[in-house]
């Protein structure tokens, strides 16, 4: 699915760039399609068969006049179709997302659905779209799979928008490996729509950190500054700016706190996100202040990748009743979104370690069910704790030719610091 998506989306490039797609005959073609209309049918009175097909196709220049007639054939008014359609709506919709006005884009797309000017795949790209930040992944993948299916008839503009979205909806559901190859397809093919470009390099710094890819990180967190419309970035810069002190800690530096206090005076909420929780107890984990990153993560609705770090904190610091309660806690959560195998998984092996499982037990499970989800669902820092238990493991259990392997295996997977 992804990668014949991505070639057509560079076959697009090669045959689209100086042309201008005729969105009235598209538009005409799809509505005509969508109502089950032929040809004869809709050229009838107007047009032969074969003219109105080589007005769909752009393949000659027509007035006014035809469009009028063909639109009213599909119950249509042409000069409102002219006066709501003057300009692509998806720039819009891109806004929308990236300043988080997701009440806006849900009001756009009710407009959308009880209008009769917008075609079947324009609305199901923005049904798209709000799926996945709706966190409906299960409806976002069949939407993909059904668009996928007429990707031939996606104009230059609409097979941008539809491969970010495969690309965001595979980085929301850490799907990593396939997001970043998508994500360096966009790049290279950046798009006249300055929106569209901010959207996929904030997008690529997210798969980055997520990679921990340090220099790619911040090689596109200082392009993503270089951009004109940088009001389009209000909410986004947050979350960039504590990736960054989080990479900056984990990497030595221990003077952060400063810059920490100076991003809660020009973010006074900032302890209420759930997003920013997680950055900011990665910092206190890195600091290695853990009653203080405890203090952060521990929300009354945690993310499974919140509690992969509660987690992670509690198991350094070895507090049985912290640990009990902590159990207690995650019993009584239900996670069934789409990805979390990679969270859950390692749950899975903290609740063995703190039930104190025999170490050949738990050794088993990291081998056989946690670590292999590297292939797919790439978490650096889910990943780096659990080598580290695996090999702490290895270690307390004598097999050492088994500890050399992994080490080994370690450097066939360097690609990943690479790429």
């Amino acid at each position: 699915m992804l990668k014949i998506s991505l070639k057509t989306l560079q076959e697009k490039y090669d045959v689209e760039t100086n042309e201008t797609a005729n969105s009235l005959a598209k538009f005409l073609k799809r509505r005509r399609n969508e109502l089950n209309r032929t040809l004869e049918d809709v050229s009838r009175g107007i047009c032969s068969p074969s003219y109105l097909s080589k007005i769909e196709n752009c393949q000659v220049e027509v007035d006014s006049y035809y469009y009028e007639s063909l639109f009213e054939k599909l119950d249509l008014k042409y000069e409102n179709f002219i006066k709501e359609r003057q300009v692509s709506f998806f720039p819009k919709i891109m806004k929308y997302y990236l300043l988080e006005k997701y009440e806006l884009l849900e009001e756009k797309l009710k407009e959308m659905v009880n209008g009769s000017l917008y075609c079947e795949t324009e609305l199901e790209l923005v049904v798209l779209l709000n799926n996945i930040v709706g966190k409906n992944y299960d409806e976002a993948e069949n939407l993909i799979e059904k668009i996928e299916k007429v990707r031939n008839t996606l104009t230059k503009e609409e097979l941008y928008i539809f491969s970010f979205l495969i690309t965001l909806f595979l980085y929301k559901t850490n799907q990593t490996i396939d997001a970043l190859e998508q994500v360096k397809v966009l790049i290279h093919n950046p798009f006249e729509e300055e929106s569209y470009n901010i959207a996929v390099t904030d997008l690529a710094i997210d798969i980055y950190f997520s990679l921990g890819n340090e220099t790619m990180f911040f090689t596109y967190y200082q392009e993503l500054l270089r951009y004109k419309n940088q009001e389009l970035l209000i909410n986004r810069k947050l979350f960039h700016e504590l990736q960054s002190l989080v990479l900056e800690v984990k990497n030595g530096k221990k003077t952060i706190l400063a810059e920490l206090e100076d991003l809660k005076l020009t973010y006074p909420n900032l302890e209420k996100d759930i997003t920013v929780n997680y950055y900011l107890g990665l910092i206190y984990y890195y600091l290695e202040d853990y009653q203080k990153a405890l203090e952060i993560v521990n929300v009354s609705n945690p993310t499974p990748q919140l509690l992969s770090l509660e987690a992670t904190i509690l198991n350094k610091i070895n507090n049985l009743e912290q640990s009990i309660n902590f159990l207690t806690k995650i019993k009584q959560i239900n996670f069934i979104t789409k990805g979390e195998d990679v969270y859950l998984n390692y749950l899975e092996y903290i609740r063995e370690k703190i039930e104190q499982y025999s170490y050949s037990k738990i050794l088993s499970f990291l081998k056989s069910v946690a670590l292999p989800h590297i292939t797919k669902n790439y978490i650096s820092f889910i990943y780096e704790e659990e080598i580290k238990e695996y090999l702490i493991l290895c270690y307390e259990l004598g097999k050492y030719k088994e500890t050399i392997r992994l080490l080994l295996k370690l450097k066939q997977i360097s690609f990943l610091k690479k790429n």
